[in-house]
């Protein structure tokens, strides 16, 4: 059978169709890997900053985000540095098997392991620690954290997050572990209350004599 031009452009024009639909394809998947890279380097430079420039370091423990939301307002209004604390097994997502973990830990009083802090403890005189309320209850890797880092001796000042049981005099045990230690007044945002929770940073931070840099 003998192809006219016709249908040999035709042909031709079919492949070069093809091979511009495949190109286009894998374009868009290597632009989709990149922009997934990037959005996890923005996660962790979200959870992260040293600069060695501050003298505070805002250490946070954080599992839903709300005292994430804390910590970087903190840093934002008196440009400190801060970094997340995180746990060595990371902590269960579903409900029940977290609270599991949480009451077994409370129960024996563990102490659960960490990764490696970055910060340089020599470059700050405030240390903020953030944490949220646990069963009305510290979590446990937070006394992990100040009996191991060498903090003791610093401006201690507690931050925490809570849904309604608020405090429950979890900053007594930082103070019996960081014995050397002077404490600031602490602040206890409620979840219910995280619409406001710019707000009431900004005036606690005030109240202890942290004012905004501008």
């Amino acid at each position: 059978m003998k192809i006219t031009k016709k249908v040999l452009y035709g042909i031709i024009g079919g492949i070069i169709l093809i091979i511009l639909v495949a190109v286009g394809i894998i374009l868009i998947i290597v632009s989709g890997d990149k922009d997934k890279g990037d959005n996890g380097d923005e996660e962790i430079l979200k959870e992260t900053k040293i600069t060695g420039k501050s003298d505070s370091l805002v250490l946070y423990f954080s599992k839903t985000g709300n005292t994430q939301k804390l910590a970087l307002k903190i840093s934002e209004y008196i440009n400190a540095d801060y970094e997340k604390i995180k746990a060595t097994v990371p902590y269960p997502t579903e409900y029940n098997s977290h609270v599991n973990i949480i009451k077994q830990e409370q129960k024996e009083d563990s102490r659960p392991s960490y990764q490696p802090i970055m910060a340089n403890y020599t470059n700050y005189k405030n240390i903020f620690i953030g944490y949220p309320i646990w069963i009305m209850d510290i979590p446990r890797i937070i006394l992990s954290v100040v009996e191991n880092e060498k903090i003791n001796g610093k401006i201690i000042i507690p931050f925490i997050t809570s849904n309604s049981s608020g405090e429950h005099k979890t900053t007594e045990k930082i103070k019996a572990i960081l014995d050397k230690s002077e404490f600031l007044q602490w602040i206890n945002i409620y979840n219910s209350d995280m619409d406001i929770y710019e707000e009431e940073i900004e005036k606690w931070l005030d109240s202890i004599g942290f004012k905004k840099e501008e």
